[in-house]
């Protein structure tokens, strides 16, 4: 809010010790610290901008809406401040890869992209730098979705809705804020959502503005336009006609496979052309803990994919391995609400041993046997012996794919600890 002339207060309940350098910083602009102190009444106050780590439901919030006052969030302020239009990306799975790749798509044909939000660059540098001509693409997690307003993305970019990272919300409240992000769409807006997540399918049915539907599972009904991926080519349907944009071999990185084809769908309705496209995707090299190569051993591909928390992220792990017999190892902390009905899909015939550890391996042994998929499996005691056990069943020419498909809280605390407990064991 630099150059504006309002005067403003930062509020931080932390000690004032905290932010010496921070301070130091911003020294020479006229703001009011109260830091180590309680919250300030908001009635004092004509605007209130919440910080993306606090709770919409803390106190002081409450009070602000009581007393009438707005509350925004970092991105709606983000919204009055930007001068250049906004690409928004949102979901529960591949928000910060598909914001990633967009950018570079961007980059690659001569504009200037601006990422900012739920990846941990914050927004301020990039609103500091972004001039009229460029773009500002915004990865926006719920907590940041919450009180918005009036933000109005051109294009929206909802990559899957998935009932894992819902807490604190109920489903009905992590549905309608991720649905925030289409609120003010107009004819001019542009949408892309993913048509292999039916829930965020179904928030597009009435949307106006453009629309293009994505696929990394396979051809999309013959009505609908978009970016989809069959018999190893990614593939864009628009106005009619039919192209081939690259093929799925070129991608360096496996596990992005869902996400190039979001990113790129957002960038073909941005004008970027296909060349643009297709070499961005081939350069991406993805992310750690997501279809990571770990390394081959005795002729076995051991690939690390920790950061699949839920059926939809493993299954779609299981689409990139078209090229060679599978192995699967999934598995752990049953939250309750992990459907795994979706593993019973065609994509799964890939698998040619699964091997099951944890509280879920039963629900997910049923889904798939439910579903009529009768694929060899074993259960082990834990992740350890899931490991071995993998290594042992496969054959040279295979890959031994880790990905739990749920959270594995009962043994490690987060997909970063199992990840890399699952390098040492391949490595070791």
């Amino acid at each position: 809010m630099r150059g504006t002339r309002s005067p403003r207060t930062v509020h931080d309940q932390r000690e004032a010790g905290t932010f010496t350098d921070a301070r130091a910083r911003l020294s020479a602009h006229p703001v009011d610290y109260q830091l180590g102190v309680p919250a300030p009444d908001p009635a004092d106050y004509h605007l209130v901008v919440r910080s993306p780590g606090i709770s919409a439901r803390h106190p002081a919030l409450s009070r602000a809406a009581e007393a009438q006052v707005p509350v925004w969030s970092e991105i709606e302020l983000a919204h009055h401040l930007t001068p250049c239009p906004v690409v928004a990306v949102t979901g529960t799975n591949g928000k910060g890869t598909t914001t990633a790749l967009i950018a570079d798509m961007f980059h690659a044909c001569g504009i200037t992209a601006h990422r900012a939000g739920n990846m941990g660059i914050p927004l301020a540098p990039a609103l500091a730098a972004a001039k009229p001509a460029d773009v500002l693409v915004l990865e926006g997690s719920a907590a940041q979705l919450e009180n918005v307003h009036a933000f109005a993305p051109s294009v929206a970019v909802i990559t899957n809705i998935q009932p894992e990272h819902r807490n604190p919300y109920s489903w009905q409240t992590y549905h309608r804020i991720k649905a925030s992000i289409l609120r003010r769409h107009t004819d001019a807006s542009a949408t892309v959502v993913s048509y292999d997540d039916p829930t965020a399918r179904g928030l597009v049915t009435a949307v106006p503005g453009r629309l293009l539907y994505t696929s990394a599972l396979g051809p999309l009904p013959a009505r609908l336009d978009g970016v989809y991926v069959e018999d190893g080519r990614i593939l864009v349907r628009e106005d009619g006609g039919e192209r081939e944009l690259l093929g799925v071999a070129d991608l360096w990185a496996r596990g992005v496979l869902a996400n190039v084809v979001s990113a790129a769908a957002a960038a073909i309705l941005w004008g970027v052309g296909d060349r643009a496209i297709a070499e961005a995707a081939r350069a991406y090299r993805g992310k750690e803990h997501v279809l990571e190569f770990v390394a081959e051993r005795s002729g076995i591909a051991f690939y690390n994919d920790a950061k699949a928390t839920n059926p939809y992220s493993t299954l779609h792990a299981v689409s990139a391995f078209e090229d060679r017999p599978l192995v699967l190892i999934a598995g752990g902390k049953d939250t309750k609400d992990a459907d795994f009905t979706a593993l019973a899909a065609p994509t799964m015939r890939r698998v040619r041993h699964l091997v099951l550890f944890g509280e879920t391996a039963g629900a997910i042994h049923r889904a798939l046997t439910d579903g009529g998929l009768d694929l060899p499996t074993t259960v082990t005691e834990d992740f350890t012996d899931a490991t071995a056990t993998a290594r042992t069943l496969a054959r040279p020419g295979d890959a031994v794919l880790f990905s739990p498909g749920t959270h594995t809280w009962d043994m490690t605390p987060d997909y970063l600890t199992r990840g890399v407990l699952f390098k040492q064991l391949v490595l070791s």
